[in-house]
């Protein structure tokens, strides 16, 4: 038993897990993707993070950069409100279900010893459903956007985005959207109440919600994909931003729209 997980684990590959779920879309079978990336890590180890004006405080460590403020967020571990949230995590990163896809940390991103410990703690060991974080972005970006987004103009599409964000430009219609502010993982939680009530009520089914709210996604995707699966669900992070007139700092966003090969653009994520 322990052979075959080890060989799974070994043959997983950054480029054919992004055309797992490019299958998936194209042939409209529903699925969540969420993502549990070095952000969410640290709110499942309980350490302390902070991205405020000038300041990245994460654990002890503090350096000065300077983040847009709708990347501003708070996890204090001494919070009740905020330990809630990390065992909400907690259920979301060890759910299991048909066609739920956990994208994690990988090894070349956050280190062996952090992403051992994810696999560790999403227990027993490997599992087909658990994929990168990074599925999207680094050198499977190009194909999120010239593969992927196209497809999404022959499906219902929702959005559940910042507050600030524009939708007017993205190459796709929208049927509704969801909007969510500052350390949504906090303080927009009825929101998820809300989108539920409105699938609900309107008997929404083989729709595509597409989430770019930080953490609050992967409490969002759990909830939802659980008690409604006739939808598709994925956390698409900031792979929009350049349509959505949201920051495009993040390195793979400024080589692909500079039409510049470099950075992050080339990384090829690896699993072991």
């Amino acid at each position: 038993m322990g052979g075959k997980q080890s060989e799974k684990e070994v043959n997983k590959d950054f480029k054919k897990d992004f055309y797992k779920i490019l299958a998936k879309v194209k042939k409209s079978e529903n699925f969540a993707f969420t993502r549990f990336s070095d952000g969410e890590m640290d709110v499942l180890w309980n350490i302390p993070l902070q991205l405020q004006p000038n300041l990245v405080r994460v654990g002890n460590s503090r350096a000065r950069k300077n983040y847009d403020p709708v990347d501003h967020k708070d996890f204090t571990p001494e919070n009740p409100r905020h330990q809630q949230f990390r065992k909400e995590l907690y259920e979301a990163f060890r759910f299991r279900k048909k066609n739920y896809f956990k994208g994690i940390s990988c090894q070349c991103c956050v280190g062996k010893d952090n992403f051992e410990r994810m696999l560790k703690e999403h227990g027993p060991g490997d599992d087909e459903h658990l994929t990168w974080a990074n599925l999207l972005v680094n050198s499977n970006y190009p194909l999120f956007i010239e593969e992927m987004v196209p497809l999404f103009k022959d499906k219902k599409c929702v959005m559940v985005c910042h507050k600030q964000a524009n939708l007017n430009k993205l190459p796709f219609d929208l049927i509704k959207d969801f909007r969510v502010g500052y350390n949504a993982f906090i303080n927009d939680i009825p929101v998820i109440d809300e989108i539920a009530e409105w699938v609900k009520k309107e008997n929404i089914e083989n729709h595509v919600f597409l989430f770019s709210a930080s953490s609050f996604s992967a409490l969002a995707i759990h909830k939802l994909y659980d008690k409604y699966p006739n939808n598709t669900y994925i956390n698409i992070g900031t792979t929009l931003n350049k349509f959505m007139d949201m920051p495009v700092d993040r390195g793979y966003l400024k080589y692909y729209w500079s039409n510049t090969v470099g950075g992050t653009l080339t990384k090829t994520c690896i699993w072991k």
